[in-house]
């Protein structure tokens, strides 16, 4: 709801295609620099402490982005920041986030618990947008960064009540900057680890970046409303 909100706001406001890249970019940027980081603290500290503060992060996100749209004050400035800051963000909770999904589970139950997450994921992908398309259409664009605000307090509360086996942090071997390029000559050195990343690439950069010029295709060139950008948003899904 979040992101499919976002980019009709952001077109709405600016009719600039550049902006809705400018916008992609300034989010995406910190994950591919932090993420390195993101991956080395979610060895050696409490991934489910990591995943209580990123979503807290990212709710109070939420909530500014909805304030500032509410009070008519959104600039395209403003969205930059918050995206870029929601970047930082998901640089530190993807990593953790993935990673608790081996702690919640057991190794016999891992492949069930990844196909779990995936249906999940893009379930949500496919019920989101086309929700925001339709919160857009009938009452505003507001209501849907701040039903996205409220929806991280169930994630956080889920993960409050949770009480995953303790696990013993890494030992310190060097500096986070050290460990961070030991993840990427293991990478290197596997091959299939190395396969798996260069085409999550070539689908990252080539295939889902289609979402970004969504909002301008739906308005300039099929001609529809919110309602119409939504389902094409959830297709994807």
């Amino acid at each position: 709801m979040d992101k499919a909100a976002e980019g009709w706001l952001v077109y709405q406001l600016t009719g600039s295609k550049i902006l809705l890249g400018v916008i992609a970019a300034a989010g995406t940027a910190p994950m591919i620099l932090f993420s390195f980081w993101g991956g080395s603290i979610a060895d050696r500290v409490p991934k489910r402490s990591i995943l209580v503060v990123t979503q807290s992060c990212s709710m109070c996100l939420a909530f500014i982005e909805a304030y500032l749209v509410w009070s008519g004050l959104v600039r395209p400035w403003q969205i930059v920041v918050l995206a870029s800051l929601g970047g930082v963000v998901m640089a530190f909770d993807m990593p953790a986030r993935q990673a608790f999904v081996i702690e919640m589970t057991s190794r016999e139950d891992l492949m069930n618990a990844i196909s779990l997450n995936s249906s999940i994921f893009n379930g949500a992908r496919l019920v989101g947008p086309a929700a925001a398309g339709i919160i857009i259409a009938r009452v505003g664009m507001a209501p849907c960064f701040l039903i996205d605000g409220l929806s991280f307090l169930a994630v956080i509360g889920g993960l409050l009540m949770m009480n995953p086996p303790r696990r013993a942090p890494t030992a310190r071997t060097g500096s986070t900057f050290r460990h961070a390029i030991g993840g990427l000559v293991f990478v290197r050195h596997n091959r299939r680890v190395f396969t798996l990343l260069r085409l999550f690439s070539v689908v990252g950069i080539f295939g889902w970046s289609y979402s970004v010029l969504m909002p301008a295709y739906a308005r300039d060139v099929l001609h529809v409303n919110a309602d119409g950008y939504g389902m094409l948003m959830s297709a994807g899904g």
